[in-house]
């Protein structure tokens, strides 16, 4: 922390720390905890696979909706706010280039809406479609959208981890 850092962008910094935690581990969450178990249930008709999904999607929208452009407002004014060490003290790469790592981690987390939208939406209209028209055909068909799905959500997750990864440097060593 740079010694002219105010206390609000203190805690701007600490609080989107916070958030990108939360956000990385719920984001790594479904294809670490929440898949395999769902496709473990073999009881499960094909049908069910998609709700199950779907509810899972519906949780995540709420919190991710909220969530996110929290995180990317608190990370754009702490890379707006935050100060370069005054050139007579020693710094450190981070603390030199911190207004940078900021607005890169800044710049992920949205990305990572806007991947969803580009990328992932299309596939959610398929699946949520399939689910309420009832036509999906197979257990196999309905593993293999949720495979697919899991595939693009990866890039979320390496989104959201760099972010998260980026914050903490800059919180601990600026």
């Amino acid at each position: 922390m740079s010694a002219s850092d105010s206390q609000v962008l203190l805690a701007a910094r600490s609080i989107a720390v916070v958030g990108l935690g939360l956000n990385a581990g719920l984001l790594l969450s479904i294809p670490a905890l929440s898949i395999p178990a769902l496709k473990a249930t073999t009881s499960l008709s094909a049908q069910q696979r998609l709700t199950a999904w779907s509810n899972l999607y519906e949780q995540g929208k709420a919190v991710m909706t909220k969530l996110q452009p929290t995180i990317t407002l608190l990370l754009a004014y702490a890379s707006y706010a935050a100060a370069r060490p005054v050139d007579y003290l020693p710094a450190n790469t981070v603390a030199r280039y911190r207004k940078p790592i900021l607005g890169v981690a800044s710049a992920l987390t949205i990305g990572i809406v806007g991947f969803t939208g580009v990328a992932i939406m299309p596939l959610n209209r398929r699946m949520q479609k399939m689910e309420r028209e009832a036509s999906v055909a197979s257990t196999a068909q309905a593993d293999s959208l949720i495979g697919q799905w899991v595939r693009l959500h990866a890039v979320r997750i390496a989104l959201g981890t760099t972010a998260f990864a980026l914050a903490v440097s800059e919180l601990a060593l600026a």
